[in-house]
């Protein structure tokens, strides 16, 4: 020690080096004494010790400016009313929006913008990763599970979330994708740090083995691609970097996706959603279509949001006015493409092959595939009206979509083979990863596969490439 005392000046210059944003107001008595200084990016003033500012961590970095570091608020610079607005429009007290920044850990009243009702002593910060969830006018669906829905609605028209199957055992998988085969699975806490045992449900551990159960079943009913995406951490930004390094990337062209929308629609509720559809005009076989959900889980919802007012949905007159539309469309003619029998009504067909008429029905509307079955093979409909309208290539190419359902057919554009399915082809061309083949018919790719003279092939869903032939 020489016992030299640091100058007002000495110390300036060496505050300067540190952090040059702190402009200095009071006078140097000493390394402990507080001295006035003010904030050149937010005009901020504090009273800190000169140590403390002159101060670095181990990674050089230094103590600066409180509001900047986020941690104390000022208003205008990083109170929630200024950096978000709307999550300040849900407190309860709108006060509070001043006195906390949006990622805040203290506990506040909310108030729920679709019911009013309010939701007391819970934490800022778990609405500003996971939305303001109203017990209320709720959905019951994750937060995870929604941002998976809103992803898909970017890249993919033809999906099902909350999935059934036949051999399924009851079980529900989150997502279907049926052109891939696909099944996706968003694994939240329960399934790998807390169960629902607490509360009656399945361990932990039970909840583990239920997970492998549910994907060797799958596997063993021809499920192709079994996608499980990590969700532990249900913080949006965790769940999207877990999304982005998933197989779905071999699939979709994710550099597509706008994730601040995304996130904001996976704060919305489906009850909420639904009941605004359905006021602005929208029957359930829409909004079904728009929200990839079932009618009956539209219905559901649809019910919730009358209980508390948001929509005024009526389930008797809707069952109603089905009746009606069902009994009418009955009554229109009617073709099965297999045998090429005619039909005066859908009621007649329905007799005689021993299906149900809403089956027939959603076949001729394009809502399913086939209807019914002769022997082995499934039954694929046309209103007459239609089929004697349509171009015999889309009634061929209807038929062979029926046919092979689950599947979609494919062609190589080389050879103008048909294949009944991915794996068809794959073991036709000796293609090991149909994964490959999955980013060639999205286009990612120029080809899929190498004859053995080293011509590149081509290839194309058949249903494409029937309506390319037909333009």
């Amino acid at each position: 020690m020489n016992g030299h005392k640091k100058t007002h000046n000495e110390f300036i210059k060496e505050l300067e080096l540190i952090n040059p944003n702190i402009e200095v107001l009071g006078k140097y008595i000493g390394a402990l004494k507080n001295i006035e200084v003010k904030c050149k990016i937010d005009n901020h003033m504090w009273f800190p010790t000169p140590a403390n500012l002159l101060s670095v961590d181990s990674r050089g970095h230094s103590k600066g400016c409180p509001v900047c570091s986020n941690n104390t608020v000022m208003m205008g610079i990083n109170d929630m009313w200024t950096t978000n607005p709307e999550q300040a429009k849900l407190l309860a007290n709108p006060e509070d929006g001043y006195k906390y920044m949006q990622s805040g850990i203290a506990r506040v009243n909310w108030k729920c913008p679709d019911c009013g009702h309010i939701i007391y002593n819970l934490r800022i910060n778990e609405v500003n990763n996971h939305g303001l969830s109203c017990k209320k006018c709720s959905d019951g669906i994750s937060f995870p599970e929604r941002v998976l829905t809103n992803v898909l609605l970017f890249v993919e028209n033809d999906f099902t979330t909350h999935k059934r199957f036949p051999w399924s055992e009851n079980k529900i998988y989150d997502c279907y994708i049926e052109k891939y085969s696909m099944l996706i699975e968003m694994q939240g806490q329960q399934h790998t740090v807390k169960g629902f045992d607490s509360i009656g449900g399945r361990t932990v551990e039970e909840e583990k083995e239920n997970d492998i159960y549910k994907e060797e079943m799958a596997k063993a009913n021809e499920i192709k691609n079994y996608i499980v995406i990590d969700a532990v951490n249900s913080d949006f930004n965790l769940i999207k970097n877990n999304i982005l390094q998933s197989d779905l990337k071999e699939f979709y062209n994710l550099t597509i996706l706008d994730w601040d929308k995304i996130h904001i629609n996976s704060l919305k509720s489906i009850v909420v959603l639904c009941a605004n559809l359905w006021n602005s005009g929208k029957n359930i076989n829409q909004i079904a279509y728009e929200l990839k959900l079932s009618n009956s889980g539209v219905s559901k919802y649809l019910k919730r949001a009358k209980s508390i007012n948001l929509c005024d949905y009526d389930s008797l007159k809707e069952k109603e006015l089905s009746y009606g539309k069902m009994h009418e469309a009955s009554s229109v003619s009617c073709i099965c493409l297999n045998t090429l029998k005619e039909f005066n009504s859908i009621s007649e067909a329905s007799l005689f092959y021993s299906v149900d008429v809403s089956s027939i029905s959603s076949c001729c509307l394009g809502k399913r595939k086939s209807a019914g079955r002769f022997g082995d093979e499934k039954l694929t409909w046309m209103y007459l009206d239609n089929y004697l309208s349509s171009d015999k290539d889309i009634i061929k190419n209807k038929i062979n979509v029926s046919k092979y359902a689950g599947q979609r057919p494919l062609i190589c554009l080389n050879t103008l083979e048909f294949f009944d399915s991915i794996k068809s082809a794959s073991k036709w061309a000796n293609i090991k990863s149909n994964s490959s083949f999955a980013k060639h018919l999205k286009g990612l790719s120029n080809y899929c596969g190498v004859f053995e003279d080293g011509a590149k092939m081509q290839w194309m869903f058949f249903d494409q490439y029937s309506e390319n032939n037909n333009k």
